[in-house]
């Protein structure tokens, strides 16, 4: 099993910075690698849905795990291999530590973890500045 992990500090509350990762029509603005993503009853343990990577990929997904405003957790299910998706937000102060962690699993899912190793890697920190730079935009309620 592989994990990758990027981290971001974004200056907004954890709910404001939650707004965004919960909005499914959100997530191609600021996730580099996701063209489209669709869950059948939104983010709810369960519920199932389809990604579509910028590739033109479709991939089936399944929502793990969802506690707004500080959890989202996704199962990518691959040929050979699921990638576990994991959103975690913690608060500090006035700001939000925003957590990306990406673990492959299964019988190839190192194999598929170290083929794209690099390019995930930037793409997860290329979608948390974006996150960031959405998020800090947004209007102060």
């Amino acid at each position: 099993m592989l994990t990758l992990e990027e981290r971001i500090r974004i200056d907004a509350p954890q709910e404001r910075v939650f707004e965004l990762i919960d909005d499914l029509d959100e997530w191609p603005r600021w996730n580099a690698g996701i063209a489209s993503m669709e869950l059948n009853g939104g983010f709810a343990p369960g519920e199932r849905g389809t990604l579509t990577t910028n590739r033109g990929m479709r991939v089936c997904i399944r929502c793990r795990a969802y506690d707004d405003p500080r959890y989202i957790a996704l199962d990518e299910r691959r040929a050979l291999y699921v990638i576990e998706r994991t959103m975690t937000l913690q608060p500090e102060g006035e700001a939000t530590w925003v957590n990306l962690q990406l673990r492959y699993r299964g019988p190839n899912g190192l194999i598929g973890g170290l083929i794209g190793h690099s390019t995930t890697k930037q793409q997860m920190a290329v979608s948390l500045r974006a996150l960031k730079r959405l998020t800090e935009a947004l209007p102060v309620a």
